[in-house]
């Protein structure tokens, strides 16, 4: 009686061993990408190899089954060599397997080549329009997320100072043939910031880093990607600001630009004036009482500082001083009586246009009567 081993190539008709006759690469590593240490786990792992013999038996890397032992004893390898960095303008990492036979006989499975997929390009993927209000944002910086980098105070960056809500940066990875093979997301960081050029003016005080947006009158055409996948749609923003966004991966550095729509102060002034007194009475005016400014999308903004305190307009009277320079006051005092009239010093919002300081002016005159005040604009 002939006995074959358990798992062991069957005996042919003629009553001898079946051949190894192919190797083949089952599985292989995802698309590399450059800057990537070659791992080769994939090809290693159960099943990664197979084995055909010539009767039809079929072994499979670290896999048995049904009587089949696993396969074992084949060497993977690649060129470049596994544990190696991918380096950019590569176009494939070549994966190779070899087994040799009880007879010292070697067969070599047919290489697979893995693609290597570059940085490309990136896009700022926006769903949601932004809204950016002119006026000054303090404990700002022009970075994209929030820093601590400004003698040790902990500062804001544009996208929470202006309540930027679900833009991405989104790096697309291609392979030699033009393919989007991988998407990754770039992340803000100390060592590699987002924001290469933004709208914004920088000062500081001593209260920290302040950042202004200015009026810009523009508008712009652009494309707009509010999804990864999005093949983009071309819009017009009227008060449009152009952001520039950078990221260095694997020494490339990948530039992006887009629009964001600023909200910008369309009418001003002192409202709630006091209309009626008493006898002879002293009124004192402050900007913080009694201005009321209104942005382009309908908010309102009574006095100076928006509710958070990190948000201001810089709103104040002015008046001219022998010499001809201005001297600005958050609040000036008047005298409201009979027959009195005047006028107030003048209502002034230092501000930006298209990058020049300007100010947004209004001025106010009163007369008395019979204890009524008249207030006209000048």
């Amino acid at each position: 009686m002939i006995q074959v081993p358990v798992g062991q190539s069957q005996l042919s008709g003629w009553g001898h061993y079946a051949e190894p006759t192919v190797l083949f690469i089952n599985k292989v590593p995802n698309p590399f990408m450059a800057g990537q240490t070659i791992n080769l786990s994939a090809t290693k792992s159960a099943g990664g190899t197979e084995l055909h013999f010539s009767d039809g038996t079929v072994l499979k890397y670290e896999e048995s089954g049904n009587l089949v032992p696993a396969l074992e004893g084949v060497r993977v390898w690649s060129v470049p060599a596994e544990g190696t960095i991918v380096p950019n303008g590569l176009d494939y990492v070549t994966v190779y397997a070899s087994y040799t036979t009880k007879y010292n006989k070697t067969l070599n499975a047919v290489p697979v080549k893995v693609p290597v997929a570059s940085p490309s390009y990136m896009r700022v993927i926006v769903p949601e329009e932004p809204l950016i209000d002119e006026g000054w944002y303090l404990k700002a910086l022009p970075t994209w997320e929030d820093s601590t980098t400004y003698n040790g105070i902990e500062c804001r960056g544009i996208k929470n100072a202006c309540h930027i809500e679900g833009v991405r940066f989104i790096v697309y990875w291609i392979d030699s043939q033009g393919n989007v093979v991988r998407t990754t997301e770039a992340q803000d960081s100390p060592d590699n910031r987002l924001v290469y050029s933004a709208p914004f003016t920088q000062s500081s005080s001593s209260q920290g880093p302040e950042l202004q947006m200015g009026e810009h009158t523009q508008s712009a055409t652009f494309t707009r990607y509010k999804s990864i996948d999005d093949e983009g749609e071309e819009i017009t923003l009227e008060n449009a600001c152009k952001f520039i966004f950078h990221y260095r991966v694997n020494n490339i550095t990948l530039t992006a630009e887009t629009y964001m729509k600023m909200n910008p102060v369309v009418s001003w002034g002192l409202f709630n004036l006091p209309t009626s007194y008493s006898g002879t009475t002293s009124v004192t005016i402050s900007i913080d009482k009694y201005s009321k400014v209104r942005f382009k999308n309908g908010k309102v903004l009574i006095g100076r500082y928006a509710d958070d305190g990190l948000f201001w307009l810089a709103i104040w009277f002015q008046y001219k001083v022998v010499g001809g320079w201005y001297e600005y006051t958050a609040s000036e005092t008047i005298t409201l009586a009979d027959g009195l009239s005047g006028s107030l010093w003048e209502y002034c919002i230092i501000t930006r246009r298209n990058g020049s300081q300007i100010k947004k002016v209004a001025g106010r005159n009163y007369s008395c009567a019979d204890g009524h005040v008249t207030w006209t604009n000048t």
